[in-house]
């Protein structure tokens, strides 16, 4: 067997055992020294949410419905109706009426459908917020996502971005179960594995992840 064939069969299998062994010691070191949420005198920043929506229609209320009930207070957010075609910014003109009493929302309406990125990029220019925290627009958040992600902020002013964890709740279906092997194989074990191995994790998930503005 050629030295180039070795090393195409063993690197994944090296690299694998090393993010998988990595993730356990990390989950062990998080148990035995758990995240400090509890930042007494710190002031509360605000917290821009940007939410990006390209034909998002039928999903884009159950993500803010579920933004209405996280405990984190300061909170300010931002739909980007990304050139959708369908009902889409109608739909964030009545979750702004119906939502705009208990935080601000604002809508960037972008004629052309320009794709994700650029979407975020137009949200951050009118985003007042210290943190941006950016979801998908087909997503549901726990009501305590922002105190651990910005715990990690606080901890290490060094920190630009925190990456969530994505949890798939439609697991039936071949799709969902995709998703799952997905999160759990690539943004779970191999995230956990960078951060005990080289301190870091060298990408985020695009699905929820906060940055540092």
């Amino acid at each position: 067997m050629s030295t180039l064939s070795d090393f195409v069969i063993l690197y994944p299998v090296i690299v694998s055992t090393i993010w998988i062994v990595g993730s356990i010691f990390f989950s062990i070191q998080e148990r035995r020294v758990p995240l400090n949420n509890d930042h007494q005198g710190q002031p509360a920043d605000l917290v821009s949410i940007l939410i990006p929506a390209h034909n998002e229609q039928d999903t884009l209320a159950q993500v803010v419905e579920s933004i209405s009930k996280i405990t984190y207070q300061r909170i300010e957010l931002i739909l980007m109706n990304d050139g959708s075609q369908d009902n889409t910014l109608a739909v964030m003109t009545q979750l702004q009426e119906r939502y705009g009493h208990q935080f601000p929302v604002k809508i960037v309406d972008i004629k052309v459908n320009k794709g994700k990125a650029n979407a975020l990029n137009e949200g951050a220019k009118v985003a007042q917020g210290e943190f941006l925290l950016c979801l998908d627009a087909d997503c549901y958040v726990d009501q305590n996502v922002l105190e651990p992600m910005l715990a990690r902020f606080y901890d290490d002013p060094k920190v630009g971005a925190v990456a969530g964890k994505p949890i798939v709740r439609n697991r039936t279906s071949i799709l969902g179960r995709l998703q799952l092997l997905e999160y759990v194989g690539v943004i779970d074990i191999i995230k956990r594995g960078q951060a005990f191995v080289i301190g870091h994790i060298t990408t985020v998930s695009g699905v929820v992840v906060a940055y540092r503005k």
